[in-house]
């Protein structure tokens, strides 16, 4: 540590160093073993980190006194020890903290919680956000929450979110025992749609949504090969908009999945196999609540250039593009940002559309600002189209 003393006027200066300060101390499990790699994080008015070596043993250096002066609360500072497959661990000290030093951390077993989120109908919710709060607390002033009770441990860690898969199923590790509340939210939202305790060992909880939830839909979908027509067994399903925008990969010998509590509106759904050769993207517009079954025939996927011009051969730079295929379903449309990758119609009148189907299509484009009704191109994309394709509107 340094401080520096100049005087006014002064061609010179003075660096005073001041020794840093350290702690030290050894974790071991539940059986007395060192354990070898634990994570200690000290926190306080600055922050320290460190892992215990082979003895379990660690050491922090480099600590400012200021760091461990007396504070106006009682602690100042907390201990976070953690390591895989052992539950998370946490200490409050207080500012006295030199004179407990070597400190000695047992750590207790590690206890999962899990289990599956289900709507209304059964049908599994991934990506939905499960909240932990557990019934250890820090007393630490500095750590209360708005409600003005201490922060859990795992809020400490930053251990207290975690989504469900694609089949509606979370499992939470390293939690020492005790109870749990456990609390669902569902994508784009911070309503609580479901509330369980539990004590923490549980890995068979079922928590089925509801206050409100019927007013959600649920997609099943069958996924198949466009040409054979037999069942793609592996494959992912991208939802949007929803935040986290992840693929949900799912495993089914006939191709089948189901997804529920999705909130009504626009919804756009990209179903890709599993090694990314083929996909199939439709979108579905104001999604009504209730249960809706679709196919996905997955093609090769295809790009289409297009230029857009005029009666008179100049480029059309603003227009709307909407993307159909046989069935007339909407695969896209120019308005949707990131569901077709448009490069949009430059100034050239130039756009590429990006993950269409290798199959027959329809455009339907209508200029922005121009007037005019919207005019519908056919395109045949089962063999790719390398050339640029020139459309004129009216």
């Amino acid at each position: 540590m340094a401080t520096a003393e100049i005087l006014p006027g002064a061609t010179e200066f003075r660096i005073m160093l001041s020794a840093g300060v350290g702690l030290t101390g050894s974790v071991r499990s539940p059986v007395g073993a060192p354990v070898a790699g634990a994570h200690v994080e000290l926190l306080g008015r600055e922050r320290k980190e460190t892992e215990t070596d082979v003895n379990g043993h660690f050491v922090m250096e480099g600590l400012s006194p200021s760091s461990l002066e007396e504070s106006q609360f009682e602690t100042s500072l907390l201990l976070l020890t953690r390591s895989p497959g052992l539950a998370i661990h946490l200490e409050e000290i207080s500012s006295s903290v030199q004179a407990r030093s070597p400190f000695k951390i047992t750590l207790e077993p590690g206890h999962s919680l899990g289990g599956r989120v289900l709507a209304v109908d059964g049908g599994p919710v991934p990506a939905a956000w499960v909240h932990i709060e557990g019934d250890r607390r820090v007393q630490w002033d500095w750590a209360a929450s708005d409600s003005g009770e201490g922060r859990t441990w795992e809020r400490m860690f930053d251990y207290d979110r975690f989504a469900t898969n694609a089949a509606g199923r979370f499992r939470i590790q390293d939690l020492y025992p005790g109870s749990f509340r456990l609390t669902v939210r569902l994508p784009e939202s911070d309503e609580i749609v479901a509330q369980v305790d539990a004590l923490s060992g549980r890995e068979d909880l079922e928590i089925v949504l509801g206050g409100g939830t019927g007013q959600l839909a649920t997609l099943r979908g069958r996924v198949f090969d466009s040409a054979s027509l037999a069942p793609v067994p592996s494959f992912r399903v991208k939802l949007e908009p929803w935040p986290e925008n992840d693929f949900l990969p799912f495993d089914d010998a006939q191709g089948s999945f189901e997804i529920g509590a999705i909130p009504p509106g626009d919804l756009r759904v990209t179903v890709e196999a599993a090694d990314s050769s083929a996909m199939a993207r439709v979108l579905m517009r104001d999604l009504a609540p209730g249960i809706h079954e679709l196919d996905f025939p997955l093609h090769a996927p295809r790009t289409l250039r297009l230029r857009v011009l005029d009666t008179n051969g100049e480029p059309v730079e603003r227009c709307m593009i909407e993307v159909h295929d046989t069935a007339d379903r909407t695969l896209g449309d120019f308005r949707s940002p990131g569901l077709l990758a448009v490069s949009g119609a430059d100034e050239s009148g130039h756009a590429v559309l990006e993950g269409l189907p290798a199959a027959p299509v329809t455009v339907a484009i209508r200029s922005v600002g121009r007037g005019g009704g919207r005019k519908k191109f056919s395109f045949d994309l089962t063999l790719p189209l390398e050339e640029v394709q020139e459309v004129r509107l009216p």
